[in-house]
């Protein structure tokens, strides 16, 4: 009885068994085609990408092409820019110098009117002790006072004239050192310049003194 069971059981187990396999090989084979598929649609998206990178790739070259271009202009601008503020820093710098000369060729007149006060004073006062004499000589004392205290007063406009001007130039050397603080080539040069001034002021100085004298 078994046996008949067995019999009749095995064919349908067979049967089972290969339609199991069929519907297994079914499902690898529609794996396979949509792993195939998504390869292509892969494949096809990056040749697309690859298509479009040379045209960003150009875009980009040009606007860095752009950028390098007005980057190179505003340094051009820049020195353009740094080159005047130390011709003008020079020729400030040379009007300063110009202003000290001054300075000593008006303290030396200033000495030089002092003197000649003092002088004045002595003979005028050996006049005074003559009688004859008094009244000329408180004529040219007053006279002497006046132009005494014109050349004073003349002497004191220019020296305060002087400093004002001095303060301003100072001023404005101070406002192009501290413009030219970012550009160390034209503030080397501009630092060399008071040095040769300095050197050279000595020698203005005594050609002045030689001059009066």
């Amino acid at each position: 009885m078994l046996k008949r069971h067995a019999l009749f059981i095995a064919p349908i187990l067979i049967f089972l068994l290969g339609i199991s396999a069929c519907a297994q090989e079914g499902s690898i084979g529609e794996q396979k085609e949509l792993t195939t598929q998504n390869a292509v649609k892969r494949i096809v998206q990056g040749s697309t990408e690859l298509q479009n990178e040379p045209a960003a790739l150009a875009s980009s070259a040009e606007a860095l092409a752009r950028e390098a271009q007005s980057l190179q202009q505003a340094a051009e601008l820049l020195f353009a820019q740094a080159d005047e503020l130390q011709k003008r820093a020079i020729t400030l710098q040379e009007q300063a110098q110009t202003l000290r000369d001054q300075t000593g060729v008006l303290d030396q007149n200033i000495s030089a009117i002092k003197t000649s006060a003092g002088v004045l004073n002595q003979l005028y006062a050996t006049d005074a002790e003559q009688p004859e004499a008094t009244s000329t000589a408180a004529g040219a004392t007053t006279v002497f006072v006046i132009i005494v205290i014109l050349a004073a007063g003349l002497i004191i406009f220019f020296i305060v004239r002087r400093r004002r001007l001095e303060r301003e130039e100072e001023e404005r050397l101070a406002a192009i050192r501290r413009q030219q603080a970012v550009y160390s080539p034209p503030a080397a040069a501009v630092s060399e310049s008071p040095s040769e001034a300095a050197e050279q002021a000595p020698a203005q100085t005594g050609d002045a003194t030689e001059e009066d004298k």
